[in-house]
């Protein structure tokens, strides 16, 4: 019975990485890394939905500290008299 081989997360990295930068097919890649060449296309995808995920949360946050810091402003000249200034 064989047993599945566990990739730590920076290996599967890396070997993506070789992978785009390569000039070889991804068919040689894997084999010598020893791995199946659809598990380099799975292993991109799961790095690009995790990417765009961090990404689109990172875009969101800043989005969200520039309304507040816009609306803080607002809110203390109408309240203060201050034009955003201290």
């Amino acid at each position: 019975m064989n047993k599945r081989k566990t990739f730590t997360s920076q290996f599967q990295r890396e070997a993506v990485r070789l992978m785009e930068s390569s000039d070889k097919p991804a068919t040689d890649g894997a084999r010598q890394l020893g791995v199946r060449r659809n598990q380099l296309y799975k292993w991109k995808e799961q790095l690009d939905k995790k990417w765009d995920k961090e990404w689109g949360l990172l875009l969101f946050r800043d989005f969200l500290y520039r309304l507040v810091d816009t609306t803080a402003k607002k809110w203390g000249a109408e309240l203060f008299g201050t034009n955003g200034k201290k």
